[in-house]
């Protein structure tokens, strides 16, 4: 990895998010990585870009390759976020 790359979820990046695209963030509850996704998702509401966080319990990360239903479950809360951002005055269907 390039000594000046980034992550965006990384302690180091101060980047401005203003007008950054409203975001779904989902974190697996014993991710060893899920720290820096909850620290982005802190950034992205002082930003006014956080519509969700999405805590999968009970999981680690890669889960969605070894718990189907977490999978469907996580998958569908995914496909809800990318309808409304695509219709956004659509009522929810059930």
């Amino acid at each position: 990895m390039p000594t000046d790359w980034c992550p965006p979820a990384g302690a180091a990046d101060t980047a401005d998010l203003k007008g950054i695209a409203p975001a779904l963030v989902v974190t697996a509850e014993y991710d060893l990585l899920k720290a820096e996704a909850v620290r982005y998702a802190e950034r992205l509401q002082r930003a006014g870009a956080l519509v969700e966080h999405h805590d999968v319990l009970g999981v680690d990360h890669g889960y969605d390759g070894k718990d189907d239903k977490k999978a469907l479950e996580t998958y569908a809360v995914i496909a809800r976020h990318v309808r409304r951002a695509l219709n956004p005055g659509a009522r929810e269907a059930g």
